[in-house]
């Protein structure tokens, strides 16, 4: 699930503690070191890191204007957060979280076809400067076990 700058940007989800997030079918995130141990001392030699834009699947909704609206402009989002959740003890909780900031729609493409109804796809990739992740580790049983968190910020390419 996505929610952009605070929830202002309104999705179509009925869950109970995430309505107006945005529904996504998909999405894909993460990173490359260039650095390599076959070069450069005993610890290698360390490049500098690249981040891929968030890239998102889902269907058209009421946040789709303002996703393309901000895509043509170039303007930017001061904050996304993406969610991912998992029943444990009974409720929905938030096992994967990472917030987003400073963010501009890098790109926007839907498609179709005959007889897919009205559930239109659309992919929607996100560029920003910083994020912080939270992960939730939980035993088979619904318990945490241990909370795991990073943040990191491209311009100064530095972590926190």
């Amino acid at each position: 699930m996505l929610k952009i700058n605070d929830g202002a940007v309104k999705g179509e989800i009925e869950i109970a503690g995430f309505e107006d997030w945005i529904e996504l079918t998909s999405y894909a995130w993460g990173g490359s070191q260039p650095g390599s141990f076959q070069t450069g001392g005993r610890a290698g030699t360390e490049g500098k890191v690249a981040f891929q834009d968030l890239s998102v699947e889902k269907f058209v909704d009421a946040s789709t204007g303002i996703i393309i609206e901000k895509m043509a402009t170039g303007t930017h989002f001061d904050k996304i957060r993406l969610v991912q959740t998992a029943m444990a003890n009974g409720q929905n909780r938030i096992i994967f979280d990472v917030v987003f900031e400073h963010v501009i729609v890098t790109s926007y493409m839907t498609s179709g076809g005959a007889g897919q109804g009205a559930f239109i796809p659309e992919s929607v990739t996100f560029g920003y400067t910083s994020f912080k992740i939270e992960f939730e580790r939980r035993s088979n049983d619904g318990n945490r076990i241990a909370m795991v968190d990073a943040q990191f910020n491209l311009r100064k390419q530095e972590g926190g």
